[in-house]
């Protein structure tokens, strides 16, 4: 099989087993039937404390020989379950890797459409991603006004500017951000293996998609395909610590891949001017979600003289 759901998972109540079967059934539900499933379950207190294998948690119509488990020991976070999930794809000949949360609902046509699409495009790396829409915690259909303030930011920015194409990190960087939300998002397998993710808990799936733009992947935003993102309580804002959270690793994220970009295509733009419109879009960013950390000029100017000093032009 070449098309392979890479999907991360730490349950901790049988609810979060149960969102998990249903976002399996939904890959079950795809158009076309080539597809395998790795599981990295990263050491569920659940299934330990029901002494069961994850395996064996699921009905037997749920799972079949497409589906692979991998046990972590220790808890070792998102970022490395995604990453032992890539590796272990790449082992079994993997083509495309389809990143899949293990609470949110694939749409049926994701993998025949984004095949597709990849043909047509025809590049070597590419990342090929979705628009999505709302569910509560039943399933029930959420409203855009309804969506927490970080989504909504996200689902705005697709509905008004979307770019395409390669070498597009800058105009990234300057206009939009974070568009590609993990579910919806899948990439060649060997951009995945040369960009894994970064040892964050916060932004680190916006991290490694900056870094595949500026290795310069192909992008293009599919609109017809919406995942179903599952959001869980009615909380307006993310809470404080993961803003504070993402503040820091945004910018180190930032410098990462900017750093990447000026060495393999030289620094040819105005460097201060793009530190300032990343900046302006993080405030933006977090000013939506009440933390206004970069909305204080001192904040701001510290934040540009660190990314400056760090920046190797």
């Amino acid at each position: 099989m070449s098309n392979w759901f890479v999907i991360p998972h730490h349950a901790q109540s049988k609810r979060d087993n149960d969102y998990l079967v249903e976002t399996l059934l939904s890959i079950h539900a795809q158009s076309i039937p080539d597809w395998c499933v790795v599981i990295v379950d990263d050491n569920s207190s659940f299934y330990e404390l029901l002494n069961i294998r994850i395996k064996d948690s699921f009905p037997k119509y749920v799972i079949d020989n497409r589906f692979h488990f991998i046990v972590n020991e220790n808890e070792k976070g998102v970022s490395s379950a995604r990453n032992i999930g890539v590796k272990y794809a790449h082992k079994h000949n993997a083509d495309f890797i389809f990143f899949q949360d293990d609470d949110d609902i694939a749409h049926p046509y994701r993998i025949e459409k984004t095949l597709c699409v990849a043909k047509q495009i025809n590049q070597s790396d590419l990342i090929i991603s979705t628009t999505f829409s709302g569910i509560d915690e039943k399933g029930n259909s959420v409203s855009l006004e309804k969506f927490r303030s970080d989504m909504l930011d996200v689902a705005v920015q697709h509905s008004r500017y979307i770019p395409e194409g390669s070498n597009k990190y800058l105009d990234m960087i300057r206009h939009c951000g974070y568009i590609f939300p993990t579910s919806g998002t899948t990439v060649n397998v060997d951009l995945a293996i040369r960009c894994p993710f970064p040892d964050f808990s916060v932004s680190e799936d916006h991290v490694t998609w900056m870094n595949m733009v500026a290795d310069g992947a192909f992008i293009k935003v599919l609109e017809d395909i919406p995942f179903k993102y599952r959001f869980k309580g009615d909380t307006e804002h993310r809470p404080e610590t993961f803003l504070k959270e993402k503040y820091k690793n945004d910018i180190e994220g930032f410098i990462i891949s900017m750093n990447s970009y000026i060495e393999k295509f030289g620094s040819y733009f105005n460097i201060n001017e793009v530190i300032e419109e990343f900046l302006n879009r993080l405030n933006n960013c977090l000013s939506l979600q009440e933390n206004y950390t970069l909305s204080d000029k001192h904040n701001f100017k510290a934040s540009f003289l660190e990314i400056k000093s760090k920046i190797k032009e």
